[in-house]
């Protein structure tokens, strides 16, 4: 037996079950939409995502050949620097003494005194350090170069 309540009961009934169906009806839809976007991310992102990594990998390959030059360059710069002072402790000059000299009073020295001096210097002979070769490290580009006109 139906009572008079008991309709009002299934109506209400039947308009939760309405309800839930469109609920599950639209979190189909936007599960659809979910998979057709990861379906998009990994066939036209992902590739692109993998080529960019490659050419990374070569920006970060010519970086560490750079930061090897750039260990070399500093190496060498440090040689030059401790030469350079050794030069000048053997050689005996300061910034006073050569402001001094490039003056036109130096000849109101005496010549004995200089002419020693240059015989001094004369007697050391300077040797230039070997250096790095910018060609070993660095290839030329023909890319590079300016378009020819014809």
């Amino acid at each position: 037996m139906i009572r008079v309540g008991d309709c009002e009961w299934i109506k209400k009934l039947e308009g939760n079950v309405e309800s839930m169906l469109l609920r599950l009806d639209e979190f189909s839809s936007l599960l659809d939409q979910v998979r057709q976007e990861s379906e998009s991310v990994t066939e036209g992102f992902l590739p692109e995502l993998l080529i960019k990594c490659r050419e990374m990998n070569q920006v970060f390959e010519k970086v560490e050949k750079l930061e090897a030059f750039l260990n070399v360059v500093r190496r060498n710069v440090d040689g030059m620097e401790e030469r350079v002072e050794l030069a000048e402790k053997e050689f005996d000059t300061n910034t006073f003494k050569k402001a001094l000299s490039s003056l036109p009073l130096s000849g109101l020295f005496s010549k004995k005194k200089s002419t020693q001096s240059n015989q001094k210097m004369g007697t050391k002979h300077w040797q230039p350090p070997e250096s790095f070769k910018t060609s070993d490290y660095f290839r030329h580009n023909e890319s590079s170069e300016e378009p020819k006109n014809d």
